[in-house]
């Protein structure tokens, strides 16, 4: 069958998606229940994708902030811990930061 009300909203629901859903589609099929009566079933198909982007902060995120404990230890015993946990915050917070 065709429903030419949900196509038209969804082809405007389509052009307000977040950056990382490509495509939304509602696909409507009907299942015999007995000789006379049949069921209508819709299905909301969403299709995502994650931008490259994406990766890329993950994977700088990551390195980050697995590097910064073997570089708090550069530091020497001659500092204390509190000094320590200040620049491990600090440089968090920096290169979370966007």
């Amino acid at each position: 069958r065709q429903f030419p009300i949900l196509k038209r909203a969804m082809t405007m629901m389509s052009a307000h998606l977040p950056t990382d859903i490509k495509d939304v589609q509602l696909e409507a099929t009907t299942v015999p229940v007995d000789k006379v009566a049949s069921e209508l079933h819709l299905d909301l198909v969403i299709k995502r994708e994650v931008p490259t982007i994406g990766f890329v902060i993950l994977f700088v995120g990551f390195f980050a902030l697995a590097s910064a404990g073997a570089a708090f230890d550069l530091q020497g015993p001659g500092v204390t811990a509190s000094m320590k946990t200040y620049w491990r915050l600090t440089s968090t917070a920096l290169l979370i930061s966007p």
